[in-house]
């Protein structure tokens, strides 16, 4: 329970949990909302508001996973945790984009390409985490979310391959290639080692260094 409550603390949890609540209660009382203009321009094809919620969703999963790191090594079992606590927000963030819709229309929009886009934003959240840059993790979302808005959509009716996420219909291929992609952004999430904040360990002795928890 201590390495349970020392994860917990180091990890932004609590921040992380208020960002999936508040994507819990939007995409209940936004399921039947529908967005059909950006600024002061019309879109050629309105976009389900539940399908864009879960951008912010997965930057509380980015959230989540921004922790300090020290240098020492990285077992295996470092790795598995860093894995498993990705994947638990990820699954709460899921529950949370789900949840709400489930309980009444969802303005076309079906669970699978709710999932899909879950899982598509958050690899590009995570991204940012990569290169030592979380406080980024919001910028490729609203990027892609908001080129896909603008110029997914084409005169015939249908949604360009590189803006699935505004497709209301969502196949299980489009969900499969999401999920795929996101089991290798989890993967190597959990096989990095991330940079350690200097201002805590430095100048201290190696004893006092190593009683830091690991991340």
């Amino acid at each position: 329970m201590s390495t349970l409550r020392a994860w917990l603390g180091v990890h932004h949890t609590r921040l992380a949990m208020s960002v999936l609540l508040a994507t819990l209660v939007a995409s209940a009382l936004c399921r039947s909302s529908i967005v059909e203009r950006v600024g002061g321009q019309q879109l050629a094809s309105p976009v389900a508001l539940v399908l864009l919620i879960p951008a912010v969703a997965a930057v509380g999963v980015a959230v989540g996973c921004v922790s300090p790191s020290f240098p020492r090594p990285n077992p295996v079992r470092a790795r598995i945790a860093r894995g498993a606590w990705a994947l638990a927000l990820i699954a709460l963030a899921f529950v949370a984009c789900v949840a709400g819709p489930a309980s009444g229309g969802t303005a076309g929009a079906s669970t699978t390409a709710i999932l899909r886009n879950v899982a598509v934003y958050a690899v590009l959240a995570l991204a940012p985490l990569f290169v030592r840059m979380p406080t980024f993790a919001w910028l490729p979302p609203t990027v892609y979310a908001l080129a896909a808005i603008q110029f997914g959509s084409q005169v015939d009716g249908t949604v360009a391959v590189w803006a699935m996420v505004v497709d209301p219909s969502g196949t299980s291929t489009q969900l499969a290639v999401a999920l795929t992609a996101l089991s290798i952004t989890v993967a190597g999430y959990a096989m990095s080692q991330r940079e350690a904040l200097p201002s805590r360990t430095r100048g201290l002795p190696s004893h006092a260094a190593s009683s830091f928890p690991v991340d």
